[in-house]
């Protein structure tokens, strides 16, 4: 057991970027508490050992830099489904906080089975009572769940497949979006479409895949190219003191909305990779109106790389994005 827990804490706070003394006692004592008993559970119905799913739910955590009691509900919430711990036992070991976030992540998991049809418009008011009534916290360790879930499907027959599948798609991965964790709806979203729309998924996937692959991916490419001409223009030197850009592909749910919506063929698709840069203005200067000409500074040097479409360019800097929705 002591490999275990040594093993797991440390993957665990390796991937949280903040982390005080108090929150390694919590995330400590919960897997101190927790790995002993789920060593001795039963395999899960899609043959994983009970630790090994507890854990993926953690690294989910982890890695949306949750908190160490979000993290440590995700751990127990195994051993409590099980019936091997109570939420009173919970809150003698750990503290109000993680149990509190048990408690309300049941509820969450309960929300579904209150209606008979989950049509668009149960499905919207579902969202908003989760929204206005739970923890986010809980909302987003709920959301955790049903992602490691999703990711391990295959065990079941497809009608159960599918029918998991159209909740996750009507109400959680619309729920991630809200709560602005959005590699979670991506990968909520991509996996329903995966089970719900298995042909018109391997269509997508493999077109998708033609731009990805290679000896190096073509987003790292353009990425270096970007930061490269960034980094060495002069001008926008004196303005910032930090250059961040970030590449995305575009997801295979949102490929196929686009193309059922605008009557598309694939190649009519236009931002299948995207690039995002982040800048940060000198320390000591007025950040806004330094930051907004760093913007257009740098939107000068993508236009030198890469030409602007007709009609498709939007002015985000002298207006923000929700200005335009």
């Amino acid at each position: 057991m002591v490999v275990e827990l040594v093993g797991a804490f440390n993957e665990l706070t390796e991937r949280m970027s903040l982390l005080s003394k108090s929150s390694s006692r919590i995330l400590f004592k919960a897997l101190k508490l927790s790995i002993p008993i789920l060593q001795t559970l039963p395999i899960t119905p899609d043959g994983r050992s009970p630790l090994s799913k507890a854990l993926s739910v953690a690294v989910v955590l982890a890695d949306l830099q949750m908190d160490a009691e979000v993290i440590s509900a995700g751990i127990l919430r195994e051993v409590l489904e099980a019936g091997a711990i109570s939420i009173h036992k919970v809150r003698d070991r750990l503290g109000t906080g993680t149990a509190h976030l048990l408690h309300e992540s049941l509820r969450v998991k309960k929300i579904a089975s209150k209606v008979e049809v989950l049509d668009d418009d149960t499905a919207a008011l579902l969202r908003k009572f989760c929204l206005t009534y739970y923890d986010i916290r809980a909302l987003i360790l709920d959301l955790a769940l049903k992602l490691d879930m999703m990711r391990h499907l295959d065990y079941l027959p497809r009608y159960q497949q599918q029918m998991l599948s159209l909740e996750v798609m009507k109400i959680h991965a619309p729920l991630a979006h809200a709560v602005g964790t959005n590699f979670l709806s991506q990968e909520l979203e991509d996996l329903s479409f995966h089970y719900l729309f298995p042909y018109s998924y391997i269509y997508v996937d493999a077109w998708l895949r033609s731009h990805e692959t290679g000896s190096k991916p073509v987003i790292d490419i353009y990425k270096e190219r970007l930061l490269q001409s960034l980094k060495t223009d002069p001008l926008l030197a004196d303005m910032v003191e930090d250059i961040l850009v970030k590449g995305r592909y575009k997801s295979r749910y949102s490929t196929m909305k686009k193309l059922l919506r605008d009557g598309r063929e694939p190649e009519e698709v236009n931002d299948v990779l995207g690039l995002r840069v982040i800048l940060k203005p000198r320390s000591g200067v007025d950040s806004s109106e330094v930051g907004e000409k760093a913007c257009y500074r740098a939107r000068e040097i993508i236009q030198s790389l890469w030409k602007e479409m007709p009609h498709r360019t939007k002015d985000y800097i002298s207006q923000t994005q929700s200005k335009w929705l």
